[in-house]
């Protein structure tokens, strides 16, 4: 994060010349090099942790009333989320858990808003917010599929047209790759 924000560069190396990074994936370092480059600290980057973890804790809310929650226990799952031993501590370290959850429940919370007569972008968004979640934490590379079948499986259950899921299908894929495509390309172009 450092070098992106001081040489715009993406690499491990700590001094020049600095080969491009092949294996991480650059969601986190390129968050923490924005934020980096406006106060240069530490503790103003865990600030910037836990001010955007509120807005996971916000998303646990919404997500339990889209699944039909009484407002009371949609308070308390943030409430516990919040209040989460193991999150507040990881909040405060720069790892990538902060982040990551925050882009995973977005996705998730578009992806639910959809079948609850929401308009075809948020199929979009859940794309997007999904893709951000994979350059921050590649654990979510196969996600995308899983989300794909449950497109399917809740769409016809739902007895949704399949011309509405085949245009939802195509806009999640195309919010996901306007988000991966970049880093696929550059490694392709770099590494083969």
């Amino acid at each position: 994060a450092k070098n992106l924000a001081e040489h715009g560069v993406f690499s491990r190396n700590v001094t020049a010349p600095f080969s491009p990074e092949q294996l991480r994936t650059p969601g986190y370092p390129l968050l923490l090099a924005f934020f980096y480059k406006l106060i240069p600290t530490v503790p103003f980057l865990a600030a910037v942790q836990n001010v955007f973890f509120l807005i996971g804790i916000i998303l646990v809310y919404q997500i339990a009333l889209l699944l039909g929650t009484r407002k009371g226990t949609a308070l308390m799952a943030a409430g516990l989320l919040a209040l989460e031993p193991t999150t507040v501590y990881w909040n405060n370290q720069l790892t990538t858990e902060s982040f990551f959850a925050v882009f995973l429940l977005a996705a998730v919370f578009y992806f639910i808003a959809f079948f609850k007569h929401s308009p075809l972008r948020t199929l979009f968004y859940a794309g997007f917010f999904l893709g951000f979640s994979l350059l921050v934490r590649p654990v979510t590379q196969y996600l995308g599929v899983i989300f794909l079948i449950a497109l399917g499986v809740v769409g016809v259950r739902q007895r949704l047209a399949w011309k509405r899921l085949g245009l939802g299908a195509a806009l999640f894929l195309l919010g996901y790759g306007a988000i991966t495509a970049p880093w696929m390309y550059r490694n392709a172009a770099l590494f083969g």
